[in-house]
């Protein structure tokens, strides 16, 4: 009915509508819409029960068919960013989207991810231009309920932050790792965890004992770091980018070559392709599950079911120089995947299909919630993407202009449920909705 209404108006259609949709009666005058005013991007009121959140429902109608000329000044800029004409300019619409917390495209980001109680805010501020850097390699930590993270431009220390009192601290890896842009963990009972971290590569102390680039392996306890995996049958890693568990306790890492593109020192030209790898922590066997699908594999993660991998694909910035390619894919690979140890891995000789375009930038780190959505970083926030209905983008966690690099879901027995913590350019964030993370 609203589409057949708002299709009707376009085309200058005129009449009344009767109970079944149709027009009783009808004047078609083409061009009549010319003069008319510019919908707006954004519907007038939100859901009932959902007004009261900082949040907006965006008119897709209307950004389907923008009215006049507009430009966008770059890649590295979200969505709302775009400067529309001036004949036609829709700018307090503009305003609204770029201030909300929450932008919703489909009516069900409001009742299966956001939920009525849902927020956002700011955890930590990085104010100093010094300290606006990459950050990266969240980890949760149930023990102390603190967010591990990395400063990729620094070597040697990482960042603990407290989600409830937002206190920060950092804390030290011997030897010192350099670049850190992955991470994840593996906890017991008793809150002991040993970490999992990737590196850029680098120099680092020590290098004999943690040759870098690597995948290197650390307790909370002590920050004892060692070699897990450095080489491919002697060639040495690009530059491993983020890691995950399987329920089997297989690791599965990307491999991009950032470190070489971004000229980090210590790190050389590439041995590898690009890909995705699996390594088994209890054999040693490392096997390839993809290279050349995706051109510059980034953040990664399963399915709750781990029969489908997600692989964020980078490939929008690339290249040594680095350097920003606007038609290079940047999007989200699935792969059809067997978890069972043993197993063949990717299935169907390593095809995969994109599940998600980023119209911005880049996608960064991915996570999946319980009920299977798909959240991926990007510039301005998160993504919110329901794979199941072939890939609808439900909505995003919004942070203006600045960039989420990487999200992680607290995990401590069901409390806290809901919360995410984002890593951007600028600051950390905290946001709580209704969809719960899913635990690597």
């Amino acid at each position: 009915m609203q589409l057949f209404e708002q299709l009707t108006s376009y085309f200058g259609v005129s009449g009344a509508v009767d109970g079944s949709g149709q027009l009783a009666s009808q004047q078609i005058v083409f061009g009549a819409n010319s003069t008319a005013p510019p919908q707006s991007l954004t519907h007038p009121t939100l859901p009932l029960g959902y007004s009261h959140l900082n949040a907006v429902s965006i008119n897709n109608h209307a950004f389907s068919a923008l009215p006049g000329e507009w430009t966008h000044d770059s890649l590295l800029t979200p969505f709302h960013s775009f400067t529309p004409s001036k004949s036609a300019s829709p700018s307090p619409d503009l305003s609204s989207i770029r201030s909300a917390h929450f932008i919703a495209f489909d009516p069900a980001f409001f009742t299966s991810v956001l939920g009525a109680s849902a927020t956002l805010t700011t955890l930590h501020s990085f104010t100093s231009p010094d300290d606006q850097h990459v950050h990266e390699a969240p980890v949760y930590l149930p023990a102390t309920h603190e967010l591990l993270f990395a400063d990729t431009s620094v070597s040697g220390w990482l960042w603990a932050l407290d989600v409830s009192t937002a206190a920060i601290r950092k804390i030290t890896t011997a030897p010192p790792l350099s670049n850190v842009n992955g991470g994840t963990s593996r906890c017991t009972a008793a809150g002991l965890c040993t970490l999992y971290l990737t590196t850029n590569g680098g120099h680092a102390p020590s290098i004999h004992a943690c040759p870098l680039p690597g995948n290197f392996s650390t307790s909370t306890s002590t920050l004892q770091c060692g070699p897990l995996l450095n080489n491919f049958r002697s060639r040495k890693l690009n530059s491993p980018n983020d890691l995950i568990f399987t329920s089997g306790g297989d690791v599965l890492f990307t491999d991009p070559d950032y470190g070489w593109a971004q000229g980090w020192p210590g790190v050389g030209p590439p041995q590898l392709p690009n890909g995705v790898y699996r390594y088994s922590v209890a054999t040693g066997a490392l096997s390839v599950l993809s290279v050349g699908t995706v051109k510059m594999p980034n953040g990664l993660a399963l399915s709750p079911d781990e029969r489908t991998l997600y692989v964020a694909d980078s490939g929008s910035i690339h290249g040594r120089p680095i350097a920003v390619d606007e038609t290079a894919v940047r999007g989200v690979w699935a792969f059809d995947f067997d978890a069972a140890p043993g197993g063949v891995g990717v299935k169907g000789g390593g095809g995969g299909r994109v599940v998600h375009l980023v119209e911005s930038g880049w996608p960064d780190g991915v996570r999946v919630g319980q009920s299977g959505l798909l959240f991926v970083a990007v510039v301005g926030g998160v993504d919110v993407v329901d794979v199941a209905r072939g890939g609808v983008l439900l909505g995003k966690i919004n942070v203006g202009d600045d960039v989420i690099y990487n999200l992680e879901p607290v995990q401590r027995g069901g409390k806290d449920d809901g919360v995410w913590l984002l890593t951007g350019k600028a600051a950390v964030y905290k946001a709580v909705i209704k969809e719960k993370g899913r635990a690597l």
